[in-house]
């Protein structure tokens, strides 16, 4: 039951500020973020390592805040200076630390991973124009309804990914990395993804082979990005990144989907779906 009304709030208060604003998103999804590299900065120091948690912190509320402010225009420039810092902290870090390379790799790649991957879901949100869907007469912005597209099909692999491993799953994915993963869930959560795509991007005016490659690309991108926490928490030996979320774990739980998916999305809307 706290699992169900904790995702039930979740998705109203989703869909709420997807469609007020990037801005109100912005509100919702900085915190979380926080939230999130803290996780991934605490399952690093459960191996030894040491990562700069301020400079992280730093990072990921730079790079939101220069994607609201300016999309993708700048992100080369920032995330390079951000590196650099981030080099000059370590040259001048007095702590005890096991290893000066793996405690940079750790939180570059944490600010990386949380901060630069999300902050794309800004970059949908601000497409421009409007769409109508035609079933139910309602009109939304067209940077909305991409997130949507994008939410829908990442939430429902992992819903068909769990529901077919249940009921048929008998061929083990990776045992090492995830033991209750099968290849018959892995292959439901392909097929369902894709069929929310497909319904979604049609109500989206999508032509009928975007809305299936693009299914078919963030299906499987999604289930790498839960594979890729689950190797995170195999490596220290957890079952969950943590407890922010009541009866789901930790923001890397619920975000390790969407955290891969996210940048392989505006790729596709930007060089191939060609918004």
């Amino acid at each position: 039951m706290q699992r169900f009304i904790t995702g039930a709030l979740l998705i109203i208060v989703s869909i709420i500020l997807i469609v007020w604003s990037k801005w109100a998103m912005a509100c919702f999804i900085i915190p979380v973020g926080i939230i999130g590299i803290l996780e991934f900065y605490k399952l690093a120091k459960g191996k030894g390592i040491s990562p700069s948690v301020p400079n992280g912190i730093f990072s990921i509320i730079i790079l939101y805040i220069s994607t609201l402010l300016f999309n993708q225009k700048y992100t080369v420039f920032v995330l390079s200076s951000l590196i650099i810092f981030t080099m000059f902290i370590f040259i001048l870090r007095k702590d005890n630390h096991v290893s000066a390379i793996l405690d940079a790799s750790v939180t570059i790649l944490g600010y990386i991973y949380v901060g630069w991957f999300f902050s794309m879901i800004f970059s949908i949100r601000d497409v421009s124009g409007t769409v109508t869907i035609t079933a139910c007469k309602i009109t939304m912005d067209q940077g909305a309804a991409m997130v949507f597209l994008l939410l829908f099909t990442t939430c429902f692999t992992d819903i068909g990914s769990f529901c077919f491993g249940k009921l048929l799953g008998k061929t083990k994915l990776c045992p090492d990395i995830s033991p209750n993963k099968t290849v018959e869930g892995a292959i439901g959560g392909i097929f369902t993804g894709i069929v929310i795509a497909f319904v979604v991007g049609r109500l989206l005016s999508l032509s009928l082979l975007d809305s299936l490659y693009f299914g078919l690309i963030i299906t499987v991108v999604a289930q790498m990005g839960d594979l890729w926490e689950s190797v995170l928490k195999r490596d220290v030996e957890v079952k969950d990144s943590g407890e922010a979320v009541p009866g789901h774990g930790g923001v890397l739980d619920r975000l390790d989907s969407l955290l891969l998916s996210t940048p392989v999305a505006c790729m596709l809307f930007k060089f191939f779906i060609g918004f």
